[in-house]
């Protein structure tokens, strides 16, 4: 029992591994530009495939026509692959990509999903249908890596969907959250009646200034006036004239007397 257990488990391991190596093969052939960390992947699909081509050469001779021609289409790509790698333009890639579709797909349809799911594995089961009465070995593997790319690129859009969907959810969380955050960091409001009314503030008393300096801060030519009158003062007006007229009069009177306050006396 423990012995069909570890067999089982290293069984589904190794289908798992060949599951994805002939995923790899498949998207050596249809795609381009793949990540730098994808090299070890793609070196392990082209020996996997070679150790196919080996196999069936050895079980059925001269039965598979186009195994040699694809396997030198294989060799040219992935060489071409690897050269890419090593341009400056691949460090825009990410470096875990399993490749980008050719643009021919992007003329057709703006749906990357579609031309994941059925452009690409369409093409290769297109192919191994039509040369399948000739080279079946070749059908079978073009069919057969056909069919784990689809279910490759299915598992990578819904792991996607779902990802998406997680991003999502946590933007709606933040928002919520932050909304939260407001409300409780904000200041409680005051009541009507309770509000206190804004008083100016007091200016302190200015102490006096002495007549010298309010003086000085006048203008120039306001002080040129100022201290041109104080030399030449003013002329004596008519009333002020008439008034010294009539003290001169009262201190001339007979005998150095005043006449009336002299009459009214002699009066009484």
């Amino acid at each position: 029992m423990r012995h069909t257990k570890t067999i089982s488990k290293y069984l589904l391991a190794s289908a798992k591994v060949i599951f994805n190596l002939l995923a790899v093969c498949a998207e050596i052939a249809v795609r381009s530009n793949f990540g730098v960390r994808y090299f070890g992947k793609l070196l392990a699909g082209y020996f996997l495939f070679v150790l196919y081509m080996l196999a069936v050469q050895g079980v059925e001779q001269n039965d598979s026509p186009f195994l040699d021609l694809y396997f030198v289409f294989f060799s040219i790509r992935l060489v071409g692959h690897l050269i890419k790698m090593c341009q400056s333009h691949s460090r825009i890639v990410h470096s875990h990509s399993s490749g980008m579709s050719w643009s021919l797909w992007q003329s057709l349809t703006v749906k990357l999903w579609l031309v994941q799911l059925v452009f690409e594995p369409g093409l290769l089961i297109l192919i191994g249908w039509l040369i399948q009465p000739r080279d079946q070995a070749l059908a079978s593997w073009l069919v057969a890596s056909a069919g784990c790319l689809f279910v490759k690129n299915s598992i990578f859009q819904w792991k996607r969907y779902f990802h998406l969907l997680d991003v999502v959810d946590s933007r709606i969380e933040g928002e919520q959250m932050s909304d939260a955050v407001r409300r409780h960091t904000a200041p409680p409001s005051r009541a009507a009646g309770g509000s206190n009314p804004v008083m100016a503030a007091e200016q302190p008393p200015q102490p006096p200034q002495p007549l010298e300096r309010i003086f000085n801060n006048l203008d120039q030519t306001l002080r040129n006036l100022l201290s041109t009158d104080e030399q030449n003062p003013s002329p004596p007006t008519a009333n002020q004239r008439s008034e010294n007229s009539q003290s001169q009069k009262h201190d001339d009177g007979p005998l150095g007397h005043l006449p009336r306050i002299t009459s009214r006396r002699n009066q009484t």
